[in-house]
């Protein structure tokens, strides 16, 4: 079986992607409405990741996740692009960054691969 490529955007897993916009579909008008702390953990739990707050940092970490300057989007990556290391083009971010296995950690699986 093949997986779906978005032309624009291979790196894109798909059908984690589609699987995001159903539950952003399916949240309440007042979803975002609340604390903070409820807000983002709605916010991890539609992108497809876990709050993992005590985690190490590259081992499932999601604590930083829209909390600071830098960590402000989601994206579904397919498993080859999750592999990728920051070449320095992502400045203020370690060249040789590893995103894998936090992601891999923290990753829902319900909503498919990527």
């Amino acid at each position: 079986m093949s997986m779906e490529v978005d032309p624009e955007y291979p790196g894109t897993a798909v059908a984690r992607l589609r699987a995001v916009h159903a539950r952003i579909a399916g949240l309440s008008p007042h979803a975002f409405d609340g604390p903070w702390k409820t807000v983002r953990q709605t916010l991890l739990w539609v992108g497809g990741l876990q709050d993992l707050p005590d985690s190490i940092p590259g081992r499932g970490y999601t604590g930083h996740s829209f909390n600071d300057y830098n960590h402000v989007d989601l994206t579904t990556m397919n498993d080859e692009t999750v592999q990728n290391q920051n070449d320095g083009s992502v400045k203020q971010i370690a060249v040789g960054n590893q995103l894998g296995p936090g992601i891999r950690i923290a990753s829902l699986p319900e909503l498919g691969p990527g």
